[in-house]
């Protein structure tokens, strides 16, 4: 769904930038973002999204489609994470009481 779009359909959500990685082998840039929506609306924009595509397959804990945002996820996660990525999350776990107030 493009973005615009989706801002339209979104009355509650929050963008947080964490910052711009380069990544030393392709030299290629990325931005490091968190995005807060309210679960209802993510529910309504996300309830058809596929559950296996060419990159693999949606996974969570005990057979869920979804993965809960917990320290303990995040420590799962190390090993299938790049070091930015994995930052990310921790730094978006840290700061939850901020980004989820």
């Amino acid at each position: 769904m493009p973005s615009c779009t989706l801002r339209t359909r979104l009355r509650r959500h929050k963008l947080w930038h964490y910052g711009l990685v380069m990544d030393a082998l392709t030299l290629g840039a990325s931005q490091r973002t968190v995005a807060v929506v309210d679960a209802e609306v993510f529910g309504q924009v996300f309830s058809g999204m596929v559950t296996t595509n060419d990159e693999g397959r949606v996974v969570g804990a005990n057979g869920r489609s979804d993965m809960p945002f917990t320290g303990d996820a995040i420590d799962r996660l190390e090993p299938r994470l790049s070091a930015s990525s994995l930052t990310l999350l921790r730094l978006a776990w840290r700061d939850r009481r901020l980004l989820l107030g």
